[in-house]
């Protein structure tokens, strides 16, 4: 046995090393409490800077509010159930808008992103009233072009102070308030006043928790979803009703096409409390659902939010937002879930007459079916929107080039009609068009597909251009996703290819130097070989026929994109 004596002397022997270890052991230790604090930190944070009451709707499968996109007609839908507390008759719902966008440093050190969020007027004066106080200037006036900036913003930014003014797209905002929040992240924003004409997500505040154990509650965590809802139907002016004698009693939710799972709300997969029980983590308690009204109010009628005063509601049965997902203010995730009953589709209009739907079935919703009903969209709007997002001329002219490739790719799978073809055009000349300002895969595609909602362009259209991405995890099962995937890196090897040849000329470049040039990692690093080879795959054809085939259809405009 070692006498303990000889280990003492070993230590003194070797100083440094024994300090060494020593120090890597409490390096290791410290570390690893400093990560847990952290964490512990963020997680008191966020249930501190939250109100229990509010609760956050995002679009399903939204991974932030930047990533989400309401349509207008489910937001004013959802603010009308009768789970989201009232005042003076007007439901306590806000619509909000955000975005990212940068601003110029006030030391001149560059840059630095900023968060503008949207409120209606009534969300500013009920919603926020309670988390959100203005501590210096005034609120901003409708239909102006004025802001209010958080307290850790103020000075920190060109422009960020009262009376100044600060430059969002391209247009003068001045700055007339400073808000505080608590300490909330709400303070490092930039809030405007804006139209609710497809916001990011909508803010609500639940009534008072139901003391009925016996049944789980719409809005509790850990809620999933199982059943549909209504499917229904428009009456007069776009407005959605449901009938008198509504059956089933649930809330009339809009989709856009029943034959989809873009709005379904996933099961499972939610945030649960660390040690499995809710009360002890602090998490808040379930919310009670409510009884609805003989005669239930038109959703898109009020302009205005509301609240009443908190009160205890009666039981229903549960039901489940197909579309959206329901987040509390401290990140728990409440996805409303649906009860067994069969659905009903019966109607009314404005004047009360009866109204059947006819989204039974397979069908498509009539409800919001903008972007459905073809393509609306011309491809001058489509180059109008590419211009706006997109300065370099170098992108401009690979989102052309593109274009090209994909009417050659429409011919070639046997589309004939114009407007297909030239749908098939617009997929390719949009498929990057927020890149320049969203180069990163958290935000490249997530914000496009966003603005693309918002204005309006087909759900195809929108589908076929995220799929070009691996990321986006879009199945390829159609030829227009099969020919973007495979035209998008492809086009820009060739370019890149045909600018090193002695003529520079994309005449001169045979398909063979194009494919031998792909096994050269060091050329042209940024392209992603793995999309050049697996698009000749989608498409089922040999790597160099699939090139030669660019190359002849990208040879008419060479002059256009500068080879």
């Amino acid at each position: 046995m070692i006498p303990l004596s000889y280990n003492v002397r070993s230590i003194l022997r070797r100083r440094f090393s024994a300090f060494a270890t020593a120090f890597g052991l409490g390096l290791v230790v410290f570390v690893f409490a400093a990560v847990l604090m952290l964490a512990r930190g963020v997680e008191e944070t966020l249930k501190s800077t939250g109100v229990r009451e509010n609760a956050i709707v995002l679009r399903k499968g939204s991974t932030s509010e930047l990533t989400s996109f309401l349509p207008r007609e489910g937001a004013k839908t959802f603010a009308a159930d009768p789970a989201v507390a009232v005042e003076g008759g007007r439901q306590v719902a806000s619509p909000e808008l955000f975005v990212i966008f940068q601003l110029p440093r006030a030391d001149g050190n560059g840059t630095a992103n900023v968060g503008l969020r949207g409120i209606t007027r009534d969300g500013w004066e009920l919603l926020r009233s309670k988390s959100v106080k203005l501590i210096e200037g005034r609120p901003p006036q409708w239909g102006t072009s004025e802001v209010i900036v958080g307290r850790a913003g103020r000075g920190r930014y060109t422009g960020a102070e009262i009376g100044q003014s600060i430059t969002i797209a391209r247009r003068q905002w001045q700055v007339v308030g400073v808000l505080e929040a608590g300490g909330a992240a709400f303070e490092s924003e930039i809030w405007a006043l804006f139209d609710d004409d497809g916001p990011a997500q909508e803010s609500l505040r639940i009534r008072q928790p139901a003391h009925d154990g016996r049944r789980r509650s719409a809005l509790e965590p850990g809620s999933e979803a199982r059943g549909p809802l209504l499917r229904g139907g428009l009456g007069p002016a776009r407005h959605f009703h449901p009938r008198a004698r509504h059956g089933d009693r649930r809330l009339l939710l809009l989709r856009r096409d029943v034959g989809r799972d873009d709005h379904h709300v996933r099961a499972g997969g939610l945030a649960r409390a660390r040690s499995g029980h809710p009360a002890r983590a602090r998490l808040p308690p379930a919310f009670g659902a409510g009884q609805l009204p003989h005669r239930e109010p038109d959703p898109r009628a009020p302009r205005r939010c509301g609240r009443l005063r908190l009160r205890r509601l009666a039981r229903r049965d549960d039901v489940h937002h197909h579309q959206l997902d329901l987040v509390h203010r401290d990140q728990v995730p409440l996805p409303l879930r649906a009860g067994d009953r069969r659905e009903s589709d019966d109607l009314r209009h404005r004047d009360g007459l009866p109204r059947r739907s006819l989204a039974r079935g397979a069908g498509r919703a009539i409800a919001d079916r903008r972007g459905d009903e073809g393509m609306t969209h011309t491809r001058s709007d489509a180059w109008t929107l590419l211009c706006e997002f997109t300065q370099s001329d170098a992108l401009r002219k690979h989102a052309r080039a593109v274009e090209e490739a994909m009417r050659a790719y429409a011919r070639w799978f046997g589309v004939t009609e114009p407007a297909e073809v030239e749908k098939w055009g617009i997929v390719g000349m949009l498929h990057d068009f927020d890149y320049e300002q969203n180069p990163t895969e958290e935000t490249h595609l997530h914000v496009g597909t966003r603005v693309l909602r918002e204005r309006g362009w087909p759900e195809e259209v929108i589908e076929a251009i995220a799929s070009h991405a691996d990321y986006m995890k879009i199945p390829r099962d159609t030829p227009l996703k099969k020919a973007i995937y495979a035209c998008d890196e492809a086009v820009g090897f060739i370019g890149a290819v045909a600018k090193v040849r002695p003529s520079k000329k994309l005449a001169d470049t045979p398909p063979e130097s194009v494919v031998k040039k792909l096994k050269d990692k060091a050329f042209a690093r940024s392209v992603d070989r793995s999309y050049v080879y697996g698009g000749a795959d989608a498409l089922g054809r040999p790597l160099v026929e699939h090139v030669a085939y660019l190359i002849e259809a990208l040879k008419p405009i060479a002059g256009e994109i500068g080879l």
